[in-house]
């Protein structure tokens, strides 16, 4: 018989401050691995950026550079929120 019925067991008790852990633990994990992939994406954006510009194509340098203001807008959304969640935590 356990202390706890099934549905109450990870909310009170010892377990429950473990639960919030792991949640926290994978969400910083989900939240690094998206912001990896963002920054090497703006890496590669970047790059045509450059190599557009060298070959004067002003189109395509042009698309790159609302790319690379696109990237820049969700890092500072993404700070934005980290930094809400540490105020709120």
């Amino acid at each position: 018989m356990s202390l706890f019925p099934p549905p109450h067991f990870f909310t009170c008790g010892p377990f429950a401050d473990s639960l919030q852990r792991v949640e926290d633990f994978s969400h910083n994990i989900v939240t690094f691995q998206y912001f990896e992939e963002t920054v090497r994406q703006q890496q590669i954006i970047e790059q045509k950026y450059i190599q557009a510009i060298m070959d004067g194509d002003e189109e395509l340098a042009d698309e790159m550079k609302e790319q690379l203001n696109t990237c820049e807008g969700a890092f500072r959304i993404t700070a934005t929120l980290l930094n809400y969640e540490a105020l709120v935590s």
